[in-house]
């Protein structure tokens, strides 16, 4: 089910900006987690998952989070550690669930991959063009860069 506008408003007015320093845990591997959505704003924080071998680097623009906000639990599979001075919006799965009733309406998580767009574009330098669709991690909108006009 889509999520209402009046949803995403108050949602935006739960979130909270949190601050980490370089080299700072967010969550380790093995170890109880934090049951949160984090929105990177500027900075960078590495994921790896010695399970599966692989390691992401996210940065502005980028969103981590979405798998332990479904689960009831959640034991971290992965170490989410600070790589320089970051700020992130922070949404917490009890806000999300007091505005939005069952988790389920999120749909399913998937595997967190960073964004591969050039890192020098900044969000004021796009401009949207239409709403593509609406999923677990909000509104998916087709914007257009107003310096070299390449369609994300």
């Amino acid at each position: 089910m889509e999520l209402k506008n009046e949803e995403y408003e108050l949602l935006a007015k739960l979130s909270v900006i949190v601050s980490f320093e370089t080299n700072d845990i967010i969550t380790e591997a093995g170890k109880p987690g934090e049951r949160a959505l984090y929105f990177v704003r500027s900075g960078e924080i590495q994921v790896s998952d010695e399970e599966d071998g692989y390691v992401n680097i996210f940065r502005s623009g980028d969103h981590l989070g979405d798998k332990a906000l479904g689960e009831e639990n959640v034991i971290c599979c992965q170490t989410i550690e600070v790589l320089e001075p970051t700020r992130c919006v922070m949404l917490t799965r009890e806000n999300i669930k007091r505005v939005i009733g069952d988790m389920s309406r999120l749909g399913k998580s998937s595997r967190p991959i960073s964004a591969k767009l050039d890192q020098r574009m900044k969000l004021d330098d796009l401009t949207e063009n239409c709403v593509l669709g609406v999923g677990t991690y909000g509104v998916v909108s087709l914007a257009q860069h107003q310096k070299n006009e390449c369609c994300i």
